[in-house]
């Protein structure tokens, strides 16, 4: 008898088990809000902080200025992170007489005081995140010598109204204007042929594109929860 009702508990229990697992299984699904597409910016912004932590790596010993560190290559310099104080920011041409030639990976990332940013003519590459979160800047210069922009470059520049993108730019990198709920207009130059993910999410204010017959790649999500002002 002791057996038989020991097998009987042992049943009921696992019984039991089962019923509260698929309980909460149900439970975490009902709790799950967010959309697919919210899903994918969070992982694609995710990606773009491995990139940098993956790839940011130094080469060379990092110097300073009073506004800036930097690395210096056989090529140039590249500005790796802005620790002045200015709200209007003028990159330099040179450092140490040597060409600037890059914005590296998360250069101005959270600096969330500065304004305005001119780069000079000569720099040909933008980092990913080299801009992300500067939640006051409202306008930045490019020089049509910048060919490459990385992802998320201006995700969150919250007040950016307006930029003009370079003539020779080749692509618009995922997430470049992620969350950039200022940006009433833009224009894409002739020389880009393919647009990444979510790059225009939640770009609200946003109400005139010029997309050119050149783009033949568009990527997921470019447009996804746009929400232009009425």
């Amino acid at each position: 008898m002791n057996k038989q009702h020991f097998f009987r508990a042992l049943v009921c229990s696992m019984a039991l088990c089962t019923v509260f697992s698929l309980c909460g299984c149900g439970s975490s699904d009902t709790k799950s809000s967010q959309s697919v597409s919210e899903v994918s910016v969070q992982n694609q912004n995710s990606t773009a902080e491995s990139s940098v932590n993956e790839e940011s790596a130094p080469s060379a010993p990092e110097k300073t200025t009073d506004d800036f560190k930097y690395q210096e290559t056989s090529d140039g310099i590249t500005i790796t992170k802005f620790i002045g104080s200015k709200t209007e920011v003028d990159i330099p041409s040179e450092i140490d007489g040597k060409p600037v030639i890059s914005i590296g990976d998360s250069a101005f990332l959270e600096c969330e005081e500065i304004t305005g940013v001119t780069i000079p003519n000569g720099v040909t590459s933008i980092g990913n995140l080299a801009f992300r979160a500067c939640t006051k800047l409202r306008n930045i210069t490019i020089p049509n010598s910048v060919t490459s922009i990385g992802q998320s470059a201006f995700n969150e520049c919250l007040s950016l109204t307006s930029i003009t993108l370079p003539d020779s730019l080749k692509s618009i990198e995922s997430l470049m204007f992620n969350f950039c709920r200022s940006l009433t207009s833009l224009t894409i130059p002739d020389s880009v042929t393919s647009i990444g993910d979510c790059v225009f999410w939640d770009c609200r204010a946003l109400t005139n594109i010029t997309i050119p017959a050149t783009v033949t790649k568009l990527g997921k999500s470019v447009f996804e929860s746009w929400k232009p002002s009425q």
